[in-house]
């Protein structure tokens, strides 16, 4: 199974958090690991393994998961149990690239827009937030992307 930049990254921090007897940081990383392992499995990528984009869109998923369940525990008044997955969250958030701030992404999406017609329809939505997603990869999330272009669909 060979190991990614991203991969071997996570395998080198979780030995150190052994070796420091961080068990925060060494249960997240196990997690990470597991979540990795059955996304190679469930994606038949068990011999060649996943590639860092694909890491990083399970590492995502991650994020969104720690994400849903603090603020279920918030809203259930379990502050403790919130604080730990927010743990986690940050924990998870150093193995991903730097997110891009709304005004970057809203400037990119003007200039896509721009070259393609200089309005946003209902039928070149999609076309934009591909495009769109084609140019920023990882650094934006789809769902930021397709909220801001549905701002600007064209009444």
């Amino acid at each position: 199974m060979p190991n990614t930049k991203l991969k071997q990254k996570i395998e080198e921090d979780l030995k150190q958090a052994l070796l420091s007897r961080d068990s925060q940081k060494v249960d997240t990383l196990r997690m990470v690991k597991s979540s990795m392992l059955n996304e190679e499995i469930s994606q038949g990528k068990r011999d060649e393994g996943l590639s860092d984009d694909e890491a990083i869109v399970c590492l995502q998923r991650e994020v969104k998961k720690r994400k849903e369940a603090a603020e279920m525990y918030k809203k259930n008044n379990e502050d403790k149990r919130a604080l730990q997955e927010e743990q986690e969250l940050e924990i998870i958030q150093n193995y991903l690239p730097k997110q891009m701030s709304e005004e970057e992404l809203v400037g990119i999406i003007d200039d896509i827009v721009t070259n393609n017609g200089g309005e946003v329809t209902q039928k070149n939505m999609g076309v934009i937030i591909q495009k769109v997603r084609t140019m920023t990869g990882p650094s934006a999330q789809g769902v930021d992307i397709a909220r801001i272009v549905k701002q600007k669909v064209s009444k």
